[in-house]
């Protein structure tokens, strides 16, 4: 659904979400998906993870070339899609390719692991019972709390 303002400026679905002080937190300080209703329970797509970190997807790059292609960018983003955009907003990109990282997980595909690493160390994402489970895809409200964690953790909030 298109974004129409509302008189308040708020969602208008966020009333019994457990996300709705963190959502209402980051669209205070302009981080906002473009619709009138957040639906916190729904996958959230990497463009739209991407539009609401504020984060250009096209920046995203390894060796010069995009990671996301623009029918990637239309999927639901998975735990991977968000330390992938993560590490890159921090510049880290060249130095998750590196084989110097150490597994954390036993679950992590070998394509991930530095940047599973790299995220994990800063505190932006979390596992369950000693798994990443990185192919699971994320939900708006649970995108919500990894850019607050992001934000917070490079004082940004």
């Amino acid at each position: 659904e298109p974004y129409e303002e509302t008189a308040n400026g708020k969602y208008t679905d966020l009333e019994n979400s457990p996300y709705k002080e963190t959502i209402e937190t980051l669209s205070e300080y302009g981080y906002r998906l473009p619709y009138s209703k957040f639906e916190p329970d729904k996958p959230i797509t990497v463009e739209d993870f991407c539009t609401f970190f504020s984060y250009p997807a096209e920046f995203i790059t390894y060796a010069d070339k995009p990671v996301y292609t623009e029918l990637q960018l239309r999927k639901d983003a998975t735990k991977y899609d968000v330390a992938t955009v993560f590490v890159e907003a921090m510049g880290y990109t060249e130095l998750a390719q590196k084989d110097i990282f150490v597994d954390k997980f036993d679950d992590v595909d070998e394509k991930y692991k530095g940047t599973v690493a790299i995220a994990s160390a800063m505190g932006l994402i979390f596992e369950r019972q000693g798994k990443y489970n990185g192919t699971e895809t994320v939900t708006r409200g649970q995108a919500a709390e990894y850019i607050y964690n992001f934000l917070a953790s490079n004082n940004m909030l």
